[in-house]
């Protein structure tokens, strides 16, 4: 009998492991649910989206997660 999912799971974790060799080091790790990378939400707003998320999280299931960074590879993020 052969095993066809056992040989997805392999090749998916193969290609996990292969993209954080490559890719996983251009982003940074993740700290909650507002993620402000290029230091742009001022903080006020900032606590308020966190409490927002967490909330809509709790209630819903639903994750929201803010992300920003300085830049996309050579594109400057003010033109994207």
């Amino acid at each position: 009998m052969k095993r066809p999912i056992l040989r997805w799971v392999i090749l998916l974790s193969l290609l996990l492991v292969l993209s954080q060799g490559v890719w996983g080091e251009d982003f940074p790790k993740p700290i909650g649910p507002v993620n402000d990378f290029a230091g742009i939400i001022p903080a006020s707003e900032k606590q308020n989206m966190d409490i927002l998320a967490r909330e809509v999280l709790q209630k819903t299931g639903t994750s929201v997660v803010v992300v920003t960074m300085p830049t996309i590879e050579d594109v400057d993020g003010e033109y994207v």
